[in-house]
């Protein structure tokens, strides 16, 4: 006797074929967009570490730059006669700060000299004091570097101007006579990360430039989109964390569809005062 097909036993088997199918098919969905998600990070986080170790590279040279103008200043006439044990005359005062006045260095705003002997050389329309100095911090800045060139990142004591602001300093050494050191240090604004910041950043990029406790420096991007005192505060932690685990990636704060990537100054000269 001949059984007939049950239709309801097709229509089951179909179901379940076609639910595996389903299945199957969002898992392959799933598993495509976990894919393209890894590859499409792994794209960007290795884009953006080309424009952060750009950007070290940029801070390296600058730093290399500077130092060689402090070396130029450290074996020039003016401040080796500065450094003698007698006190100069008005016309080598003079010839001095003409000199440091027309040092080739991006972003100046001024400088500061102090001999061996408490004199301060100034510019022309700058005004301050020994003692101004030495309650600014900057000496101490300076540590016990022989002939180093330090980056030291502090709110204007010297000269009592609003902000902070960078400062190229390294002691100055007679260099045949053994005498008591004297102290140059160059002031510049914050063109002088921002003209990094432009050669290497991109435009779809918010980069930042960190000091090494996360204090901003400089930023790209300033009118288009306002960093809060509360995202700075995270760009400060977000780096702390970073530094802590030795990581050399950039660390990213994601807001919609903008990415910000910041780098701190790797320079080991650059000290910050609080």
């Amino acid at each position: 006797m001949k059984h007939e097909k049950n239709p309801w036993d097709t229509t089951h088997f179909l179901n379940y074929v076609l639910t595996l199918l389903t299945i199957a098919m969002a898992l392959s969905a799933v598993g495509i967009g976990i894919l393209l998600g890894k590859t499409v990070n792994q794209s960007t986080i290795s884009q953006y570490t080309h424009v952060n170790d750009r950007i070290a590279v940029l801070l390296e040279n600058e730093y290399d730059r500077t130092d060689t103008i402090m070396k130029h200043c450290l074996e020039s006439q003016e401040i080796q006669d500065s450094l003698r044990s007698r006190e100069p005359d008005n016309m080598e005062r003079e010839r001095l700060e003409l000199m440091l006045s027309y040092v080739d260095l991006k972003s100046l705003e001024t400088y500061l000299y102090v001999d061996n002997k408490q004199n301060l050389y100034l510019q022309a329309y700058r005004n301050t004091s020994y003692e101004k100095f030495c309650a600014s911090g900057l000496k101490e800045a300076l540590g016990d570097e022989y002939s180093k060139t330090c980056w030291i990142r502090t709110k204007d004591r010297v000269f009592d101007r609003e902000g902070s602001y960078l400062f190229i300093g390294r002691y100055m050494r007679n260099m045949e006579f053994h005498h008591e050191p004297g102290m140059l240090f160059f002031q510049v604004n914050e063109g002088f990360f921002q003209n990094i910041l432009k050669a290497s950043a991109q435009e779809d990029a918010i980069c930042m430039i960190l000091d090494p406790s996360g204090q901003l420096c400089s930023r790209t991007h300033r009118d288009s989109f306002a960093l809060s005192k509360n995202k700075k505060q995270i760009c400060a932690r977000k780096w702390r964390n970073i530094s802590r685990k030795g990581s050399h990636r950039p660390g990213s704060i994601c807001r919609e569809s903008e990415r910000s990537f910041f780098k701190q100054l790797q320079t080991a000269a650059l000290r910050r005062r609080p």
